[in-house]
């Protein structure tokens, strides 16, 4: 344990260095070496002025601290659930920040908060459709993030809108109606019910219908859409298939559906269509998705390689696609980059950016707050989610921003979500 500890703080020392080269130009944690321990800041004996200044004493100068794992509210510790009114908590932990950095004199708290972490623990999946064949090139197989088949042709490199995209291509006249893509290589990153960890789970069992988002994306003609007489021809019908294999549901993707409000469409690739009704109909409850998952005493999946995950894009060969790749996102993601669809009106709200906008004022903006945001272990499709967080937080202020450390069990190991790892294969 001793020794696992030291790694975790080498490594979180390392991961501070990378970061702060990459994105800030303050001297944050840049100006001398930290030495600290992962700590429990709220309760009184780890920030008591006795206790700081032992800590002191041995020369240690920084802490990382954690939030117990009370996700909705805590009005017991005054740490800042979710849902909480920053007005509740915010003296609280800006006390406890204050005594940290008078006593130390080191802005040099790495500080886990619900509020940032839940976001960051998003996840999304991007499936490209280009590799279409499993198959080995320079000793890697290919598709990694992709599928195992693919219909009609490749294409690669094409300047689109003044993107660079590749993907796969169906023809009306020159391809017959096929599965353009189908029998996804990595299908165990929805499926991981992990029933004791709010974060980590793919089913959020705390939440009632947490879905996941099936997100082809894809492009048709301009000159189709403009034609209302081509509104109600099929371009694809996305098959979603649960973990025991059971067809969940069939969704037709027409050309009206590519239209935005004003009944227009400019050739672009959307990956997130006009359907006009709730729930999205490319959503599942992740309770159906993951239905024949079983947990054992741990709290994990205990038959996790039996997943028969997929979503299959079928062409019906009435209208030219183009498709670039399925991307598969849970609702923290989904909310997370598209802050414009979340509405007062839902019955459930995140309220992403504005919380997150809310933490980095509150404690990060001056020279007693926080040094760094912190959060722990994350899986591989966590990573677009820490991406845009740490984004966002920078765009506030770009002094500061969120840090992690890793296990080799949650990036290689039976929780990654990833089917075909030498660590992980089944097969």
């Amino acid at each position: 344990m001793k020794a696992k500890l030291i790694y975790g703080f080498l490594t979180l020392m390392m991961m501070i260095i990378v970061f702060e080269t990459v994105y800030s130009q303050s001297q944050r944690m840049k100006d001398k070496f930290y030495l600290g321990y992962f700590n429990l800041p709220y309760e009184t004996q780890f920030t008591s002025t006795g206790f700081l200044n032992n800590y002191k004493a041995l020369s240690l100068n920084a802490m990382q601290g954690y939030m117990t794992k009370n996700p909705e509210t805590d009005q017991t510790n005054l740490q800042g659930g979710f849902n909480d009114s920053l007005s509740t908590y915010q003296s609280n932990v800006n006390t406890m920040l204050n005594k940290f950095y008078t006593t130390l004199n080191e802005s040099s708290m790495l500080l886990s908060r619900e509020k940032i972490n839940r976001p960051a623990y998003g996840q999304r999946s991007t499936y490209e459709a280009e590799y279409g064949r499993a198959e080995l090139v320079g000793n890697i197989r290919r598709p990694g993030y992709g599928y195992k088949h693919g219909g009609g042709s490749s294409y690669a490199g094409e300047l689109w809108q003044g993107e660079y995209v590749s993907g796969r291509y169906c023809r009306t006249g020159i391809h017959a109606p096929q599965y353009i893509v189908d029998s996804l290589y990595e299908n165990l990153e929805q499926v991981n019910n992990v029933s004791d960890y709010h974060h980590y789970s793919d089913r959020k069992s705390m939440y009632p219908d947490y879905r996941w988002y099936v997100k082809p994306r894809m492009r048709i003609p301009q000159s189709v859409a403009t034609n209302q007489n081509n509104w109600e021809k099929n371009v694809v019908r996305i098959d979603i298939y649960n973990f025991n294999g059971e067809l969940l549901d069939s969704v037709n993707i027409k050309v009206a559906n590519f239209l935005d409000s004003s009944l227009s469409y400019d050739g672009s690739y959307k990956d997130f269509f006009n359907f006009g009704i709730s729930p999205y109909p490319l959503s599942i409850p992740a309770v159906d998705l993951t239905s024949g998952a079983t947990s054992d005493a741990s709290g994990r999946t205990q038959n996790l390689f039996n997943s028969k995950v997929d979503y299959r894009v079928y062409w019906y060969g009435e209208v030219d696609v183009w498709l670039d790749y399925v991307r598969v996102e849970d609702e923290w993601a989904h909310f997370l980059f598209n802050p414009q669809l979340e509405t007062p009106t839902q019955a459930r709200k995140y309220f992403f950016n504005h919380k997150i906008r809310e933490e980095v004022n509150a404690f990060s903006v001056n020279d007693s707050g926080l040094a760094y945001f912190y959060m722990d272990e994350y899986f591989y499709n966590n990573i677009p989610c820490i991406s845009e967080v740490n984004r966002i937080i920078k765009s506030i202020n770009p002094n500061t921003g969120v840090i992690s450390v890793t296990c080799e069990d949650c990036t290689k190991g039976y929780w990654s979500g990833l089917r075909n790892l030498p660590e992980t294969s089944a097969n």
